[in-house]
């Protein structure tokens, strides 16, 4: 039996760094637009069809979503993250891509969901995973659930399209029932 090689530590610490900055980069934005909104009822998702050339995606907003990049240095790295998000008092919605060099995606191997997933959790402070299952994002593994903060839900959805790490969120009161933004999600390339 062949001796599975296991990568270097080096590129596992490297492969952690960018998913919890890239998850933080993600959370961030609906974390400084709602740190202390009193959400009402939620948006229902159907007004705004947004395709992602950069990201090589198309999902349907409330509204037109307001899109950002930026480059998260991370040692010799640099990684751009985009992020189309929409807003109003009832709740945010959130898809942000990153596109990571191949051979730290690799290293990670199944490992880079669960990851994904603990480096959003890390970030949100004062957060509590409350849900977590496996799924598929239009037919790529993915990861999907709830964490609760702050008397608000933030439902996610996490998944790998090649080296492009898909982070989808959407936030409302507590107890509302899971939004449909992720079934409107579909990958164009």
């Amino acid at each position: 039996m062949a001796k599975k090689r296991r990568p270097p530590l080096a590129v596992l610490i490297v492969v952690g760094l960018l998913i919890a900055v890239g998850s933080w980069w993600a959370t961030s934005a609906l974390l400084s637009t709602f740190e202390s909104a009193d959400l009402g009822e939620p948006a229902q998702v159907g007004g705004h069809v947004y395709t992602s050339a950069a990201g090589g995606y198309e999902i349907t907003f409330p509204g037109e979503p307001e899109v950002t990049s930026a480059v998260i240095p991370i040692g010799d790295l640099e990684v751009e993250q985009i992020t189309a998000a929409w807003s109003n008092d009832s709740g945010a919605h959130v898809a942000a891509t990153a596109e990571f060099p191949a051979d730290i995606v690799a290293a990670a191997g199944a490992t880079i969901l669960d990851a994904s997933l603990e480096g959003m959790v890390a970030n949100l402070p004062n957060s509590e995973l409350r849900e977590r299952t496996e799924i598929t994002l239009d037919g790529e593994p993915a990861l999907t659930g709830m964490i609760a903060k702050d008397g608000n839900d933030i439902w996610f959805t996490v998944a790998m399209h090649g080296n492009t790490q898909v982070i989808l969120n959407v936030f409302v009161p507590t107890g509302e029932p899971a939004p449909t933004f992720a079934e409107t999600f579909r990958f164009i390339d």
